[in-house]
This record gives structure tokens, sequence and C-alpha cells, in this order.
């Protein structure tokens, strides 16, 4: 093989690759979705499938539950006890804010309590933070995903369906 035949079979490959890297990068299919429950943390939310949970090796006592939302992508969920949630809350963006420089996160609702979210450029990616209080909990989220990109849809959809449960409410 040489000349134009080499080039055709050079550019089919090239388009493939590209097909494959595009296919990589889209978001999981809706249609899989469906809610989890995590009992022992005392929530629920909806995933694209079930996240196992593990101790955080960075903050000692939290659980994680992470998602893959497309290939550069992934939202953690983040769980731990707490007594206290809303001065630690408080403590935690007062940190937030003073180790960065930026301005205080903006107060959202989640559940009806008090919430944080903070989205800002980390390098070559975004990165997003939103903190809130559940039933005797501390949660929270973070997500990454390429500054070339725009923010996973997927993402929001996690974020939103939250809700806590007890015993009684399980699912």
């Amino acid at each position: 093989m040489q000349g134009p035949q080499l080039s055709k079979i050079s550019l089919s490959l090239g388009f493939i690759f590209l097909a494959l890297v595009v296919a990589a990068q889209q978001e999981i299919p809706l249609a899989e979705w469906k809610e989890y429950s995590f009992a022992k943390d005392r929530f629920a939310m909806t995933f694209p499938y079930k996240p196992i949970p593990h101790a955080d090796t960075i903050n000692p006592g939290m659980t994680v539950y992470s998602i893959r939302l497309t290939s550069r992508a992934e939202i953690s969920i983040r769980s731990k006890p707490s007594n206290n949630c809303d001065s630690e809350l408080q403590n935690a963006i007062q940190s937030m804010a003073k180790a960065s420089g930026a301005a205080l996160p903006k107060v959202i609702s989640v559940g009806g309590r008090k919430a944080f979210e903070d989205e800002r450029k980390m390098g070559d990616h975004w990165s997003y933070t939103r903190l809130w209080c559940g039933d005797k909990r501390a949660f929270a989220a973070s997500l990454g995903w390429p500054l070339s990109e725009k923010r996973p849809a997927a993402a929001l959809r996690i974020l939103d369906s939250f809700r806590t449960i007890t015993p009684t409410n399980e699912p």
C-alpha cells in the first residue's frame, strides 16, 4: 500500500479515533438513572448508576460517593456525621473564602435549609463546590470538568435530586 491508498486508510483511522474521543466525552444516557438511598448517611439521590461508598482518604470520618459523568468529569458527594452542622458549615465557608481570596460562596437552599455553592476556574478546569446540612449530617459536593467543556447537565440533576431520609420514609 502506498500513496493515495495509505492516505485513505490513515484518514479513516483518524475519523474513527475522533468519533471514539467524542463518544467518550458524552454524558451518561438518562434512561439508566434511578434513585439510590444510603440509610447510613441518611440521604437519597438519583444517579446514573449506583456509587460505591468508600472512606474519604483526605477527610477522616467522611464517606464519599463518586460518579464519573464523562471521560473527564466527575462528581463526588461527601457525608459525615455532624451535631453542629450549621456552625461547621459557616466555618468552612469562611476558611474557603480566606484561603482563595475570593468572595463568599453563593447562598442557596437545599431541602429547605441554607446551603452554599461556589464555581471557579482552577488551573485547566472548572471547580464547583456545594456545602449543606441534612439530618445530623454535613454534606459536600465537588465537581470538576475541563475549561474547554460545558458543565455536565447530569451534575445538576444529581444535586437537585438530594433528599434526606430516615428509617420511616426510606424509599
